[in-house]
Order: C-alpha cells, then sequence, then structure tokens
C-alpha cells in the first residue's frame, strides 16, 4: 500500500511488522495497537464504569469508552508516560490503529488543539481554547472532539510546572483506509 511505504524507512517498517505480529490474538475486533514513525504502544481498555482511568503502564495507552459510543476512537495518555510521544505528532502525519487480527486502520492527522484548564484537577473543569480564547464547559469540549464523523483523537493532559493537568491537548486524525 503505497501510504504504508510514504510513512518511514524499511528499518520503521521492519519494527512495525513485528509490533503488529506481537499484537495477535483472539479478539479480531478489539484494538490492540497504536503506530506511526513516532512511536508504537499498546491499547488497553478501561475497567467497565471507570470512565477517567487512564493506564500508568510504560509503553500503553487508553481506549476511551465514551468516544466508542459515538463510534471515534478516543485514545488516552498520560504526558508523562505514553503521551509524551503525542506531542512529537504534526498535521499530516499517519498513525495506524491495530486490531487483534494484525488488519490496520490508517489514520492521518487534521487537527491539533490545546486548551488550558481552568481547574486542573477537575475532570469537569472549563477550558479555555489556547488559539480562539473561547471558553468550553467539560460537556462542550467533549461533543467537539468525541461526537460527528468518525475518526481517531489521541488525548493527553498538558504540563504547566508542576501541575500535571493544567491543559488538554488533543490530536485528531481522519480516517484514510483500512479496518475501522
Amino acid at each position: 500500500m503505497k501510504i504504508i511505504k510514504s510513512i518511514g524507512d524499511n528499518s520503521y517498517l521492519k519494527k512495525r511488522k513485528k509490533f503488529i505480529s506481537a499484537l495477535i490474538n483472539d479478539k479480531p475486533d478489539e484494538i490492540q495497537g497504536v503506530c506511526s514513525t513516532k512511536f508504537m504502544l499498546r491499547i488497553t481498555q478501561q475497567p467497565p464504569g471507570q470512565d477517567n482511568y487512564v493506564s500508568s503502564l510504560v509503553g500503553y495507552v487508553t481506549q476511551f469508552s465514551m468516544a466508542k459510543k459515538y463510534n471515534v476512537i478516543g485514545l488516552l495518555a498520560h504526558n508523562y508516560r505514553a503521551g509524551e510521544k503525542f506531542f512529537h505528532l504534526k498535521i499530516g502525519n499517519i498513525i495506524q490503529i491495530i486490531y487483534g487480527d494484525g488488519l490496520t486502520g490508517i489514520y492521518q492527522v487534521q487537527t491539533i488543539e490545546k486548551y488550558r484548564a481552568l481547574q486542573p484537577n477537575s475532570p469537569i473543569s472549563n477550558f479555555e481554547d489556547l488559539v480562539t480564547n473561547k471558553i468550553l464547559t467539560a460537556a462542550e469540549l467533549f461533543k467537539h472532539q468525541y461526537t460527528g464523523k468518525h475518526r481517531l483523537v489521541l488525548q493527553v493532559c498538558i504540563q504547566e510546572g508542576t501541575i500535571t493537568t493544567a491543559g488538554r491537548m488533543f490530536v485528531t486524525a481522519k480516517f484514510l483506509g483500512g479496518k475501522k
């Protein structure tokens, strides 16, 4: 596939193939991994009823269960763990989602949005868009990021000084093809 060859050199393609092989299991419809030329990360699921859970395991991101309800793939990660890698993404980068059968969905980064949390330690804080200065409630920000057309959204907190939850960054990628 042309898209795959355009996203990395031969060394990357070999590592990607090995990574995908390690993810194949008996759950063909469950997302197992995410990769780009910037990272290769495993995916874990949120425990039932724990919509704020984000894995602290090194090399893992967490699939956001509430986003699934809206046909959006939401991946959450801590900025001091796997989420640190999200900050290296740029508009146009290709990201692949890997399923348990080894098939992939291909996505391309379209937007990178950053917000300041007005109450950093609260999951229901209001947020200020760092470009437009528009204030959004947590519900409005959720709706903006996780409803609408099928897409991939990578979410990570932004650290400011010693406050690890001072803001949020959302990397949104549109679906290009493959499995979804």
